[in-house]
């Protein structure tokens, strides 16, 4: 998509009504449907949506608030999603029609985009010990769109589903270490990750003592993506927890690439109930 669109376009409509123009202003109110259904798509033939300032800075905020769960892993506390909320509450009653005057909400404006931006250097929750997660992949770039597989050690290699499961293998535990980072261990097995420090370095789940991995919010930008909420980088130095597609074949590995909406982004979900989830 949209070349599908196009497709049926030229294919029902004889050549006396075949219009690129008409098509294209037609095309325009496409956006929000395939947005809607989930359906990948090639975003440089719609026309951004043209807001006022308080308009963008209101749709960012609540973006942001709707796809925030405040105090999980990879998210800020609760105080700075309140903050955020807030911001916004005062923002959308300054703008009212029946407010005192433009300068309130000027002022109003000015405090919600400081506070976005707080929200977002805001530190992001950690893995807690002793809690059972999932590693949920996070990438969503058309050509690698693995987003909501979920990461799961089988024997010592490590691949991810393709659906959303949630099978013994897919567990682990985040063991806390004195420097900050962590020991990622598979339930299943009982082994940890070792992730080498190289391009397309193996990544393992085979011994007791693996590599001291560490969670860090991903903020390398991706065309107009430069934040998306508890996204995370796994890392092990500058390399990444990535999973490689070549061909028909699937391997997890280290990489370099930590940008946004690519496949060295996570999500780190947590199980509170194994057995509901089964």
């Amino acid at each position: 998509y949209p070349r599908l669109l196009a497709l049926s376009e030229v294919g029902w409509l004889p050549n006396a009504k075949k219009d690129f123009g008409s098509f294209y202003y037609r095309l325009q109110h496409h956006a929000g449907i395939l947005k809607a259904k989930d359906i990948c798509y090639a975003p440089h033939y719609f026309e951004p949506e043209e807001l006022t300032p308080v308009e963008a800075a209101v749709a960012e905020a609540q973006d942001i608030l709707q796809k925030s769960t405040p105090g999980a892993v990879g998210y800020p506390a609760q105080e700075a999603f309140d903050a955020l909320q807030q911001a916004l509450d005062a923002l959308l009653q300054a703008a009212d029609g029946n407010a005192a005057d433009a300068s309130s909400a000027e002022a109003a404006l000015d405090a919600l985009r400081t506070q976005t931006e707080a929200y977002k250097a805001a530190p992001i929750t950690l893995p807690q010990e002793g809690t059972l997660y999932k590693v949920v992949s996070a990438s969503t770039f058309f050509r690698n769109r693995f987003d909501g597989s979920s990461l799961y050690a089988k024997g010592t290699s490590l691949n991810i589903h393709y659906t959303q499961q949630t099978e013994p293998e897919e567990l682990w535990l985040f063991v806390p270490q004195p420097d900050g980072s962590f020991q990622m261990v598979s339930v299943n097995t009982g082994k940890a990750v070792t992730m080498a420090a190289s391009e397309a370095g193996t990544v393992k789940a085979e011994k007791e003592q693996g590599t001291n991995l560490r969670i860090r919010k991903a903020t390398k930008p991706a065309g107009n993506y430069t934040y998306i909420p508890g996204v995370v980088n796994i890392k092990n130095g500058r390399y990444n927890l990535y999973a490689q597609l070549k061909g028909h074949n699937m391997t997890i590995v280290a990489s370099a690439d930590s940008a946004l909406c690519y496949p060295g982004t996570w999500r780190i979900e947590a199980i509170d109930d194994y057995n509901r989830a089964l």
